[in-house]
């Protein structure tokens, strides 16, 4: 399957496990309604990139969104907090 948010109601119905991000099922985590396990198989790091043209300087606009990206995803997404 590859949609999350179906693999979620599969894994709380008790279907199977699922590999899933942390923002698709961070509540059900808290609440107890699923449980972490493998966490040693776990994708420990994924990356956001920001692809844009080679520019002396760089524009405003485009280094506030990189900025954004940045403070917003940055080290530990926010939905992990």
């Amino acid at each position: 399957m590859d949609n999350g948010d179906a693999l979620r109601v599969c894994a709380l119905n008790g279907l199977g496990f699922a590999s899933l991000p942390s923002f698709i099922v961070g509540a059900d985590l808290q609440s107890g309604a699923l449980v972490s396990v493998l966490e040693a198989y776990a994708h420990l790091e994924f990356n956001i990139n920001a692809v844009y043209p080679h520019a002396r300087h760089l524009s405003s606009a485009v280094r506030a969104f990189v900025d954004f990206l940045a403070g917003r995803f940055g080290p530990r997404p926010y939905w992990d907090d």
